[in-house]
């Protein structure tokens, strides 16, 4: 769905860019100066395609050489990787822990599937849908705690 609505997107720029080309060369056209009508005439499809081809990269770029740092415009679709997670136990807002925690992207959503804490101990979650920059109320499994949890975007080094 992403790269479909990726592929959307270039063909809006590039058709806008088609119009552009177009105008340019009509305004140039009226130009009483040559050398810049035949510039234009000449020069005018090759941008065109150098647009067409900048964008058919970007897109190929970000769907399959992203990397994985949640939030960053060259973002994989899907992945896992160790990101650092802002932890706020019992929803309490003044209280919070920034920790590690294992987090898988597919599609547009994040899942929480570990979390590390300072002492060692880890906690596991079964259905932990985070967003990035907003709190997820979330329960570790086998436990009554709930914790308001915060994807930060920050990859454990």
């Amino acid at each position: 769905m992403q790269l479909l609505g990726l592929l959307l997107a270039s063909v809006g720029v590039t058709v806008l860019l088609g119009f552009a080309a177009r105008w340019v060369r009509e305004e140039w056209g009226k130009s009483k100066n040559k050398g810049l009508r035949e510039a234009a005439g000449r020069y005018g499809p090759a941008a065109l395609l150098c647009a067409i081809v900048l964008v058919v990269a970007i897109v190929a770029a970000k769907t399959y050489l992203g990397g994985m740092r949640p939030g960053a415009f060259f973002e994989r679709g899907n992945y896992t990787a160790k990101v650092y997670v802002l932890v706020f136990p019992d929803a309490d807002t003044a209280k919070n822990y920034y920790l590690p925690a294992d987090v898988t992207k597919a599609g547009s959503v994040y899942s929480l599937k570990k979390l590390y804490w300072p002492d060692g101990g880890s906690s596991t979650f079964d259905d932990c849908e985070v967003r990035l920059n907003q709190k997820s109320n979330c329960r570790a499994e086998g436990s009554d705690i709930a914790y308001a949890i915060e994807l930060t975007g920050n990859l454990k080094k």
